[in-house]
């Protein structure tokens, strides 16, 4: 996938590999990187450092990814990777981020759809 001038969230961004990804997906060209780690202050300095979006965020809690996915439509609209390498944040976005073969089961109704055909999803 080409990252120039795509939108990433990335879970468990503040720490390990996702703060590692975080910054190779700038320097790969993405217009946005939202970093999202329960750690909210090394999220904000991930973030700072990349000139990317810090949002607090408990990736075990549906509320928050819920609230994740929807404060990133609203910055900007769109969201090309959503980059979830827990468990727990895996099964919530897959819930709410069917895949390219069909629904992922427990499909939660309260939450925005994206596939690559979907409303939220750039062609």
């Amino acid at each position: 996938m080409q990252l120039r001038d795509k939108i990433v969230v990335v879970t468990g961004g503040a720490h390990g590999i996702g703060r590692a990804l975080c910054k190779r997906f700038t320097s790969e060209g993405a217009r946005a990187v939202v970093v999202a780690d329960l750690d909210g202050p090394a999220a904000r300095r991930v973030a700072a450092r990349i000139g990317g979006t810090a949002v607090t965020t408990d990736v075990a809690s549906e509320a928050d990814i819920t609230e994740l996915v929807q404060q990133t439509l609203r910055d900007f609209g769109v969201i090309d990777l959503f980059f979830a390498p827990t468990p727990e944040s895996s099964s919530r976005a897959a819930s709410m981020f069917p895949t390219t073969t069909g629904s992922a089961s427990g499909t939660s109704t309260s939450a925005p759809t994206c596939s690559p055909r979907g409303p939220y999803c750039r062609q």
